[in-house]
């Protein structure tokens, strides 16, 4: 609190930066800036989630000018705040999800001893991403993606004549900490 003449006024957090601003879910991010709070301060961060809610971690680490804070498995791109005690930050800083979006894809289904090419569609996708089935079959061989656009993959995979039958996710991961995204 700021005393000026017998009157006692509170400054909302103000935020400087997100370190790194575009991250995958589960990574470490740092957050830098004033009015933190010190001590006991309860202090969180709310990151945009799925349609226009609100998804809300405390921080792993916290100083007056800095919060170490996890980002959220369901967070998405949008606006990062910090609240402390009751006090909300003036402002908020952008920060980008990177972690890929798998929206469908065909063929969903294929015989035993075929081979297939999976068209996959979604968005944030990165070349060198990884394409895997879960659970895993030894009898059943996912090739190497061919990268098409962010918003678009296509993967052959080989269906030995004895592979497991059953439903399988696809499990998408992006390259450099991209993170992970799945298909269910």
């Amino acid at each position: 609190p700021k005393t000026s003449g017998g009157s006692t006024s509170v400054t909302p957090p103000s935020l400087t930066s997100i370190t790194p601003s575009a991250a995958a879910t589960g990574t470490s991010v740092t957050i830098v800036g004033t009015g933190f709070g010190s001590g006991s301060t309860t202090r969180t961060v709310p990151f945009a989630a799925p349609n226009g809610g609100k998804t809300t971690v405390t921080p792993t680490s916290a100083s007056s000018t800095s919060l170490s804070v996890v980002v959220p498995a369901n967070a998405v791109d949008g606006l990062v705040s910090v609240t402390a005690g009751t006090l909300a930050s003036s402002n908020s800083l952008p920060f980008t999800v990177t972690n890929p979006r798998p929206g469908g894809a065909t063929p969903t289904s294929a015989f035993q001893g075929d081979t297939v090419t999976l068209d996959i569609t979604g968005a944030k996708f990165q070349s060198g991403m990884a394409v895997a089935l879960s659970p895993a079959d030894a009898n059943t061989t996912v090739g190497t993606p061919i990268f098409i656009d962010s918003t678009h993959v296509q993967v052959p995979v080989t269906l030995n004549s004895n592979a497991a039958t059953g439903l399988r996710n696809l499990v998408l991961t992006n390259p450099n900490n991209g993170g992970t995204g799945t298909l269910t």
